[in-house]
């Protein structure tokens, strides 16, 4: 059944008032009685087509500026304030026709049918867009397709795919740069201090004391040489894998960035390539954190900013985040348990080093276990300071590495090693460069292929 409602504009008087036993009908006209007189409606005059209404887009403005489009409107990058006019034909009552829209890459879900023929929308920033309408006539006839209208506004520079990877090797590039021009710069002062030493050497060279004093001297350059060419092995061998490990993840993400721009990528791929976009992302943000935090260590610009810690607080943070680790790497043989104490407990510290440290450790835990359990928590010592520690069940440290652990560009290989860890080997000696900052003492216990147990102690009251 369709219905159809007479109003005022058919001639209908707004007091009338219809006696319901006064209708007669006689070859398709209807006799209505009524206290204004009778009316008569004849149907086979009526215009019954019941066909949907044609929809036609209407002005349109942009930031108050009248524009013209049919179908696509391409704007350049920015935000800008959109309204769109629009109307419907139909062969009854257009007037009465109601109008329903949904703008894709914005709405959620369609409005409701209104007799608004104009909408709005303010701060339309970068993405593409399609403007959705449909209409309702009188009749209750309702548009078949709806009438689409696509806005599209570019992305700035900046957003980009190519021009973010661009800046990453442009800073990676610049890293490396700095930590070269560094070294030969420390190589050259170097060589310049022994030439010194050894002209000082042959003035006095003729006197007993100046004799023994360089033989003295000679030794302490001998020790000073083996030091020297420990840390340019040392540099050099991490130079080179800070290569490999730059490389690694900026080769994914050039790769995977490259296979998203295809046109028919699948959308189940296009999740997976998205993740493993962000994981090694995270990775190259991770690693160039840690250079600049060493960088930072060494030119003791690093800043210390004391004030109240809830440590309970922050070990609940760092239980979730990488208890969520686990959960993405699929680490199903490992559990992560939090010793957690009845009591809360406030200390003056640097709450974000003091989680950049205890992350470190968890980090390194979760790396080098594989089956078992990682403990972490906290307990008072009898001198008045807190001790935070870290407790795993992992592949363990060879005795002859404990010592050196925490040495910068130190990184442990082993033969029996059935996988490859990756990783810069700076995240215990930052560890250890900020406990000291903050007033603290850092430690390990490790038995190879049993565990490890990492601990320091900070003062409950600062330094």
């Amino acid at each position: 059944y369709h219905i159809k409602t007479i109003q005022k504009n058919a001639g209908i008087h707004q007091s009338v008032e219809f006696n319901r036993n006064s209708t007669v009908t006689k070859e398709n006209v209807l006799w209505f009685g009524s206290n204004q007189g009778i009316y008569q409606y004849d149907i086979s005059k009526e215009v019954q087509q019941l066909v949907s209404p044609t929809l036609k887009m209407g002005s349109i403005k942009i930031n108050g500026d009248e524009f013209s489009s049919e179908s696509k409107l391409v704007l350049p990058s920015g935000h800008y304030k959109i309204e769109i006019g629009f109307k419907g034909i139909s062969l009854n009552e257009p007037e009465l026709i109601k109008y329903k829209y949904k703008l894709e890459g914005y709405d959620n879900d369609w409005s409701r049918f209104e007799n608004q023929r104009n909408t709005e929308y303010k701060q339309l920033g970068s993405g593409d867009y399609v403007f959705n309408l449909k209409a309702l006539t009188a009749n209750g006839i309702e548009s078949k397709e709806p009438l689409q209208f696509k806005i599209k506004i570019k992305y700035p520079l900046w957003q980009k795919t190519w021009f973010q990877i661009v800046a990453i090797i442009c800073l990676l590039v610049g890293i490396y740069l700095f930590i070269v021009l560094r070294e030969k710069n420390l190589k050259r002062i170097q060589r310049k201090l022994i030439q010194n030493l050894d002209d000082k050497t042959r003035e006095v060279i003729a006197k007993e004391e100046v004799i023994k004093e360089r033989k003295r001297t000679e030794k302490e350059l001998i020790i000073a040489k083996e030091k020297a060419e420990e840390s340019d092995r040392l540099k050099t061998a991490f130079l080179s894998n800070m290569s490999h490990e730059i490389r690694t993840p900026l080769n994914a993400i050039v790769g995977f960035s490259t296979m998203l721009q295809e046109p028919n990528v699948n959308p189940g791929s296009k999740g997976r390539y998205m993740s493993i976009l962000k994981s090694n992302t995270n990775d190259l943000l991770s690693l160039i954190d840690d250079i600049m935090d060493i960088s930072s260590i060494e030119a003791g610009q690093l800043k210390i900013k004391i004030q109240e810690c809830d440590v309970h607080k922050i070990l609940s943070e760092l239980n979730i985040v990488h208890i969520k680790k686990l959960d993405d790497l699929k680490s199903e043989d490992v559990e992560l348990v939090y010793l957690s104490k009845a009591t809360d407990i406030i200390i003056q510290s640097d709450p974000l080093r003091l989680k950049q440290i205890l992350s470190n450790l968890i980090g390194n835990a979760i790396k080098f276990t594989e089956k078992g359990t990682i403990e972490f928590g906290y307990e008072m010592t009898s001198t008045n300071k807190i001790k935070f520690f870290v407790r795993d069940t992992g592949i363990g440290i060879n005795s002859d590495q404990i010592e050196v652990v925490f040495e910068r560009f130190r990184k442990e290989y082993r033969n029996d090693w059935k996988k490859l860890y990756r990783g810069a080997g700076l995240g215990l000696a930052i560890s250890k460069s900020m406990v000291n900052l903050l007033g603290g003492e850092i430690g390990v216990e490790s038995l190879q292929g049993v565990g490890s147990y990492f601990y320091f102690t900070l003062p409950v009251n600062g330094k």
